[in-house]
């Protein structure tokens, strides 16, 4: 037998040796308590993930009317180039195309440096709602006696009567987001 198991394979013995033992030394015949939850449906579907896409998608809307500014700047100074290439001398010629060129590098960094930040952010912000349902599938599951909870990603098939996604959607709307630790409030601002 191979010395590593592939990761699938692992889950896979694992699951069955968690529901061929039984949980309790007081419950012989206790039955194993399943549920399946889809993290992403929600973090996409919750009010906290809605809200947290409608700010990003703020941002970047913000990002590229200035995109768009740079971009009409960066045209209007080729069509005055272009317009004056006959008149003007070689050393003014010379400085609108690096006007022109400066222009486009910065355009091109503060594209590059808008989609880091964005990125960063909505990063930051999947980790922090991730984190909050995490606790809320442990709750949920501790509370209504579920032995296991999976991720509905990792299954290859699970049927919908295990699916816990609505009730812990609702679960989180009605808590919202836990307050930020004094570790968390410093650790996030740069």
């Amino acid at each position: 037998m191979p010395r590593y198991f592939t990761p699938l394979l692992r889950a896979s013995v694992l699951v069955a040796a968690a529901l061929s033992l039984p949980l309790t030394a007081h419950a012989q015949d206790a039955r194993v308590k399943i549920g399946v939850v889809d993290l992403q449906r929600a973090l996409t579907t919750s009010k906290e993930g809605k809200a947290t896409k409608a700010k990003l998608e703020a941002e970047v809307n913000k990002a590229q009317a200035q995109l768009d500014e740079m971009s009409k700047k960066l045209q209007k100074l080729q069509e005055d180039v272009d317009k004056q290439r006959l008149t003007l001398k070689d050393d003014a010629l010379a400085d609108k195309q690096r006007e022109i060129e400066s222009t486009k590098k910065d355009a091109v960094r503060y594209r590059s440096d808008v989609l880091d930040e964005l990125k960063r952010k909505e990063g930051e912000a999947a980790q922090r709602i991730l984190k909050a349902l995490a606790d809320i599938v442990q709750r949920v599951a501790k509370d209504d006696g579920y032995s296991l909870v999976f991720e509905s990603h990792n299954l290859l098939y699970s049927d919908n009567a295990y699916d816990l996604t609505d009730k812990l959607i609702q679960r989180f709307d009605a808590e919202g987001m836990p307050a930020p630790t004094a570790a968390e409030g410093k650790g996030s601002k740069p």
